[in-house]
């Protein structure tokens, strides 16, 4: 398998030390990308931090709302039922689009029980007091799955008019 070290086990989880845990996703971009222009922030998170320069989701299709589940809670849509956008449900047929769910509130219930607590769950279960928050520039859909059903905050931005709103579900 692609990724899989033979023999390779599970880590013990550790508690983390102090600070903050911060996962950048940018969404659409090749790595080639973070060089075309100067991202300072960008460059001293990268610094500071761990860079996973092969990382994969594991998932053919790169589409926001199930890439950003399957990282969000470490779970494949084979596990939490989000395919893309917009599927089709095997065995009734039915067409189920992703945006609908969030908008019904449907999205939470599923991934706080999926067989894994999201990184949100386990970073509050290990660090307490601590506070997950979930952001996006303006996809509500993207921190719906990063957010893995258990982020305090869930914030994104919205153009209403020509003035950039902030939200949060």
């Amino acid at each position: 398998m692609l990724g899989i070290t033979p023999g390779a086990r599970p880590v013990q989880e550790q508690t983390p030390g102090g600070g903050f845990v911060v996962l950048v996703v940018i969404d659409g971009a090749r790595p080639s990308y973070l060089t075309l222009a100067g991202l300072p922030q960008i460059g001293a998170l990268m610094e500071q931090g761990v860079v996973y320069e092969q990382a994969w989701v594991g998932e053919m299709e790169s589409a926001t709302p199930s890439v950003h589940a399957t990282l969000g809670t470490g779970t494949l849509p084979s596990q939490n039922g989000f395919v893309r956008f917009g599927w089709v449900q095997p065995g009734t047929r039915e067409q189920v689009d992703f945006r609908t769910l969030l908008a019904e509130g449907k999205i939470d219930p599923v991934l706080q029980h999926l067989p894994l607590p999201s990184v949100a769950a386990r970073l509050e279960r290990l660090v307490p007091g601590a506070v997950a928050l979930a952001a996006s520039g303006h996809r509500n859909y993207a921190v719906a799955g990063l957010a893995g059903g258990a982020a305090k905050y869930q914030l994104y931005g919205q153009f209403v008019g020509k003035e950039y709103v902030p939200r949060c579900i």
